[in-house]
């Protein structure tokens, strides 16, 4: 039964017209309008809950986890933002 469900969810997905969104760092810290931020917020926030629940993950399945997130703490948007930012500051890239 959950094996069925799984195959019908990926051939949904491959048959599906959405695309995925490419974000460019240098359009995400300036976004021309309200509108591409507000797309770019909730298209991050996305991001940083995947990463959460991977590591979660990771964790309930006895593997290592990539980070250490304490138990007492939520970890905003804003937050991940301003991590990202700070570290992609000290990150040089070559073309």
């Amino acid at each position: 039964m959950l094996r069925g469900m799984v195959v019908a969810l990926v051939l949904f997905g491959l048959t599906s017209s959405a695309d995925a969104m490419t974000v460019i760092f240098k359009n995400y810290k300036a976004p021309k309008t309200d509108y591409e931020a507000t797309i770019y917020k909730v298209y991050f926030d996305g991001v940083r809950e995947g990463i959460i629940a991977q590591n979660e993950e990771m964790i309930f399945v006895g593997q290592q986890p990539r980070f250490c997130l304490p138990r007492n703490l939520a970890l905003t948007v804003e937050q991940a933002d301003d991590i990202m930012r700070r570290e992609a500051a000290t990150v040089t890239l070559s073309a």
